[in-house]
């Protein structure tokens, strides 16, 4: 299991349902993904290296990796990737790294794997490598895409997306080697994809909501008035959606339709829930006084699927920009130093 905070250098961790908050201090100034296989064991990526916790986060031991990474990922607890500007890969669980790829021409955001041996990564200015020996080699997809790929999304054995910025979809269904462009009928960008099967998915992004019932060759807008930041799933029916001003929209239809729960929560980054009633949401904001900004971070609590939220910690002088429980007692909240 494992989140993906977007920029930071802080970790709050809690062990009773988020009633109280732990700083644990990473050593990164800049962190930009997390990693959890359990509550003890993750890797943390980021701007001087690489970073492993096997006591949940109470202590981390940095692993010099000589390069900047975005994202970090493990298929179990020894295999495992760092992308950034370069491809690395360990099978000792993060004690050391090897260099795949030394130069990917331009920064990697985001890698997946299919099984073992078949994977991807993605990055700026369409970038796109498949392998297909466990990352051992690593060829080019050249594609005529301008725009930077932010994620992939792994749909089952053989199929996957990749989204970018200007409403950039793709689809493969041969483990990447081969790509299919997707006319989503927006050019606003697309944050999150999430799909319940082969064919039945959800996009989202400010100002577009749209969903697909043919495994993403067609797509249709259903909501242009909510302009979602983060899409929480609870079942095939059911979603809750935040938006980047802080509303709370729930659809109990697959997203055809949408009620509005709350307005009263303030920017969340971030939100996860451990069942159709416990969440949690974090986030912040700034404020400039003379001469310099000032941070604030909050984690908010809901306990009736989000009709209404309970603010949970003191004010912090750090943003928040995700969070993650294993249950309803343990979770990470991580953002900005």
């Amino acid at each position: 299991v494992g989140f993906r905070p977007e920029f930071g250098g802080i970790l709050l961790k809690t062990i009773d349902g988020g009633d109280s908050w732990i700083t644990q201090n990473s050593t990164m100034i800049q962190m930009f993904s997390v990693f959890a296989i359990e509550e003890n064991l993750a890797w943390i990526a980021g701007n001087t290296g690489i970073a492993k916790t096997t006591d949940g986060g109470n202590t981390w031991v940095q692993k010099n990796s000589e390069t900047s990474n975005n994202v970090v990922f493990f298929a179990d607890e020894n295999n495992g990737w760092a992308v950034g500007e370069s491809i690395l890969k360990t099978t000792d669980g993060g004690q050391n790294f090897v260099v795949q790829l030394s130069d990917s021409y331009g920064y990697l955001n985001s890698i997946k794997f299919f099984d073992d041996s078949s994977g991807l990564t993605v990055g700026n200015d369409g970038r796109i490598l498949i392998t297909d020996n466990g990352g051992q080699g690593w060829n080019y997809v050249y594609l005529d895409i301008t725009q930077n790929l932010n994620d992939v999304i792994i749909i089952d054995t053989n199929t996957c997306f990749v989204i970018g910025a200007k409403g950039t979809i793709y689809k493969s269904t041969n483990k990447g080697v081969d790509w299919i462009k997707i006319s989503l009928g927006t050019v606003n960008q697309i944050t999150n994809v999430s799909f319940i099967d082969n064919n039945n998915g959800l996009a989202v992004g400010c100002s577009d909501l749209l969903t697909t019932s043919d495994g993403g060759e067609s797509w249709q807008i259903k909501n242009t008035s909510i302009c979602s930041r983060s899409i929480f799933r609870f079942d095939s029916q059911t979603y809750l959606s935040l938006t980047y001003y802080g509303d709370v929209y729930l659809s109990e239809d697959s997203g055809n339709n949408w009620t509005n729960l709350t307005s009263s929560v303030p920017i969340i980054n971030s939100i996860y829930f451990t069942n159709r009633d416990t969440g949690w949401a974090v986030g912040g904001y700034r404020v400039y006084v003379p001469h310099y900004w000032e941070y604030f971070g909050y984690v908010y609590k809901t306990t009736n699927g989000g009709t209404s939220w309970v603010r949970q910690d003191t004010i912090l002088s750090n943003i928040l920009n995700d969070v993650y429980f294993i249950d309803e007692n343990f979770g990470w909240a991580a953002g900005d130093l």
